[in-house]
């Protein structure tokens, strides 16, 4: 995780530099979980290009690829959950709370075995073809060729994930969930948006303390730190029409 009382007290000296503005926690907050969406999204844009590179035999490959280096970044995000259908509805799921993407989807009875068991899930499932386009499940589930088994079964994923076919009980999915916080006192995993906490100062309102109670880390990897300053001083340059930090939080990502 990333201590968000570093990465204010970062972005705020930078911003106090030359006295072209102040960054207060709420400007702060109200960008914090942008910046990491941000960046988050440019882990699998980076990922795809990893793959691009590795494909092309211009990457370094084992520990020192990047598309390794990016599977293991994008690590910190990976669930897997099993779903039963909606009630009175075989077949047809819900999407778990905070899904991101989706890496993979199995069919079939699936079953929890102890913890201790390694994976954690029975082998009774078989993975799913992905649909995305309602006009092609429509072609599959019509074709006398296609057409989804128990073998060969299709998720189609809108709204909900619906599998072909509705016979089959449950389903593991496999996916990214959008990243949360970790909170600052014990690092407990949060779906809430890292947040600085403070108290008002009772004598001076323009004055405050760092709340370690109230706040919540960022949800990335210890090594992003210095992006994640990068990327709010950028959004905070802007809010406050501030170009010098502008312009060094543009640097500063093109250097990297």
């Amino acid at each position: 995780m990333i201590s968000v009382y570093r990465v204010y007290n970062a972005v705020k000296d930078l911003a106090n530099k030359e006295q072209k503005g102040f960054v207060t926690p709420q400007v702060f907050n109200s960008f914090a979980q942008i910046a990491q969406m941000n960046i988050y999204n440019e882990m699998f844009e980076e990922l795809q290009e990893g793959k691009k590179a590795r494909l092309s035999q211009v990457d370094a490959g084992g520990s020192r690829g990047k598309e390794k280096q990016l599977l293991e970044d994008l690590s910190y995000f990976s669930d897997r959950k099993i779903l039963s259908p909606i009630s009175g509805a075989p077949g047809l799921f819900n999407k778990p709370t905070f899904l991101s993407k989706i890496i993979s989807i199995e069919a079939g009875t699936i079953t929890e075995k102890p913890s201790s068991t390694y994976g954690g899930y029975g082998t009774s499932a078989t993975e799913c073809e992905i649909v995305y386009n309602t006009e092609r499940a429509s072609q599959i589930l019509n074709s006398n060729l296609s057409a989804p088994t128990k073998a060969f079964p299709i998720a189609l994923v809108d709204n909900y994930i619906e599998v072909f076919p509705t016979a089959l009980a449950n389903i593991k999915i496999h996916y990214y969930r959008t990243p949360g916080s970790y909170k600052a006192t014990d690092g407990t995993a949060s779906p809430l948006s890292p947040v600085f906490g403070y108290n008002l100062s009772t004598t001076d309102i323009n004055m405050f303390s760092y709340n370690p109670q109230n706040s919540k880390d960022f949800m990335l990897p210890p090594h992003y730190l210095s992006e994640v300053v990068n990327e709010l001083a950028l959004l905070i340059g802007i809010r406050l029409n501030d170009k010098n930090l502008q312009n060094f939080a543009s640097a500063a990502e093109k250097a990297e």
